[in-house]
């Protein structure tokens, strides 16, 4: 599974990837971390960078704290 965070500051960067290592590390799951700049270079032109995560498929909107499947776009 590929995990991806988004449009974060660098403070805030490293204070999400630090609690969805632990978290991942405690669904005993295989993952690993991507680093990806713009949601643009996997959802496509148009599409604006927001503060999320990607998990596996799934988009986080961390301001909202929803989910989206990122086949609705």
């Amino acid at each position: 599974m590929i995990v991806s965070l988004y449009g974060l500051p660098d403070e805030k960067y490293f204070e999400w990837r630090k609690m969805v290592l632990e978290y991942m590390s405690e669904l005993d799951v295989d993952f690993q971390f991507e680093e990806c700049t713009s949601l643009e270079n996997i959802l496509g032109k148009g599409i604006k960078d927001v503060p999320c995560m990607m998990i596996g498929n799934t988009i986080v909107d961390y301001k909202k704290l929803a989910t989206y499947n990122y086949e609705n776009f």
